[in-house]
């Protein structure tokens, strides 16, 4: 009996605690149109509840199913991404070209100038 009373307070407690998450999720959730955090922003929530939930309302859409990430367009042609996470360039056709987190373009004589290797293929 005393093990049903805790456990009955716990669901209670984080009831409460649910609440707020869901009354704020609710009007957003109902307009699935929302494509980026400043459209979600337009929804009337705060901030931080916008930050917090877009992650969450993006899992299920079709651009958080996409394996790859969108490629980076290079300033000028002949360019090679560079990975300055790994130090590794990669050039146009690559795999990686223009996709990895952190990077940046740049000639393939400056990448190498810098200590860059060209990545695999």
């Amino acid at each position: 009996m005393v093990t049903f009373a805790k456990s009955s307070v716990m669901a209670v407690g984080l009831l409460l605690l649910i609440a707020p998450l869901v009354a704020t999720a609710q009007p957003i959730v109902a307009d699935r149109s929302h494509t980026s955090v400043v459209e979600l922003g337009k929804s009337g929530q705060s901030t931080g509840s916008v930050e917090s939930l877009f992650p969450l309302m993006m899992a299920g859409s079709k651009e958080a199913a996409t394996s790859e990430p969108a490629a980076k367009t290079p300033p000028q042609p002949g360019m090679v991404w560079v990975n300055t996470e790994t130090g590794t360039y990669h050039r146009e056709g690559d795999r990686w070209y223009g996709k990895t987190k952190v990077g940046k373009f740049m000639t393939e004589a400056d990448a190498k100038q810098a200590g860059y290797r060209e990545g695999k293929r």
